[in-house]
């Protein structure tokens, strides 16, 4: 893309004297707007009560919207997110799409403490099959696999297929129920 070249002209913005940068306005009005989507918005001294009832242009849609449509951030002047809460939602859910390994390892670190390395050894553990019935978790669709843990220590035990997952998950994670089932199937097979 590059940087806009200078041409020949005085930015648009009243009372300014400089030539014109980019989309006619000078450098600096144009970063103004490329940093809080307005190029008259006030840089020092404005704290976010300022812009309560205001409204402010997303710089990814170009919708001018209330400021109760951003998200709150406390590195830029204005206080809020340069892009609106819809396009911010966009472009979340489009790198979840486009980046699925890298939103279950932060899921898996977030949710059970294990990095991916950690998980790459304890799949390498169980040679890459379920720790219960021995199926290849490799056929298996990434959503089938699962971290099993105890839910009162939050200890990793190890990695299962769905089905066997929500079979201790029904025992309630209760040996006795397991050993239960298992005289029961035993008893009328």
């Amino acid at each position: 893309m590059g940087r806009p070249k200078l041409s020949d002209g005085i930015c648009s913005i009243s009372d300014c004297v400089t030539h014109i940068y980019a989309r006619g306005w000078c450098e600096k009005h144009y970063r103004t707007w490329r940093r809080h989507g307005d190029p008259n918005a006030k840089l020092r001294g404005v704290s976010v009560a300022d812009f309560e009832a205001d409204t402010k242009r997303c710089s990814k849609c170009e919708v001018t919207k209330t400021i109760d449509g951003y998200h709150k951030s406390k590195s830029t002047h204005d206080g809020f997110y340069p892009y609106c809460k819809d396009c911010a939602c966009a472009y979340r859910s489009q790198w979840a799409k486009d980046n699925p390994e890298r939103v279950r390892a932060t899921n898996r670190k977030n949710l059970y403490g294990i990095t991916p390395e950690e998980y790459t050894n304890l799949m390498a553990r169980q040679c890459g099959m379920c720790a219960v019935c021995q199926c290849w978790l490799a056929d298996l669709p990434a959503k089938q696999v699962h971290i099993d843990h105890n839910h009162d220590t939050g200890k990793v035990r190890g990695v299962l297929c769905h089905s066997c997952n929500a079979m201790i998950g029904h025992a309630r994670e209760s040996i006795k129920h397991l050993y239960s089932a298992a005289y029961y199937l035993e008893m009328h097979n």
